[in-house]
């Protein structure tokens, strides 16, 4: 499922080597917790 919010990125968790939840401030939600999956192909990170 794929929401999309305006926010702001305010905390980042690693939960493993190429996975993070990313903490998100928004107007309309308040804080939204959204997980960054796997990376494929080395194409970006969670760092």
């Amino acid at each position: 499922m794929l929401y999309t919010y305006d926010g702001i990125v305010v905390g980042r968790r690693e939960i493993g080597d190429n996975s993070c939840f990313i903490d998100i401030l928004t107007d309309e939600q308040g804080i939204v917790v959204a997980k960054q999956g796997e990376i494929h192909r080395g194409h970006g990170s969670c760092g």
